[in-house]
């Protein structure tokens, strides 16, 4: 595993013990980023885009205009 996110660049925390590498964990937050958002969008390509569970919703309608409805309490959205 240590050769594998090695050879990715991805960094991790680690120690040394008897000269060997040993790992100690990677942090993810289990959210995707901006860009890998945009690409999973752009594939699958939706009809409209409902932000939820974001603090930025605003950015969506900046990344994808008219696609985007923003859901309001206690109201149906029409798909």
């Amino acid at each position: 595993m240590v050769n594998w996110l090695g050879f990715f660049n991805i960094d991790y925390v680690y120690e040394f013990k008897n000269e060997q590498k040993i790992f100690i964990r990677r942090h993810v937050s289990g959210y995707a980023s901006k860009p890998e958002l945009k690409e999973l969008i752009k594939r699958i390509n939706p009809a409209k885009i409902i932000p939820i569970h974001t603090t930025n919703p605003e950015k969506f309608e900046e990344m994808f205009g008219g696609k985007v409805v923003f859901p309001n309490y206690a109201q149906p959205i029409e798909i």
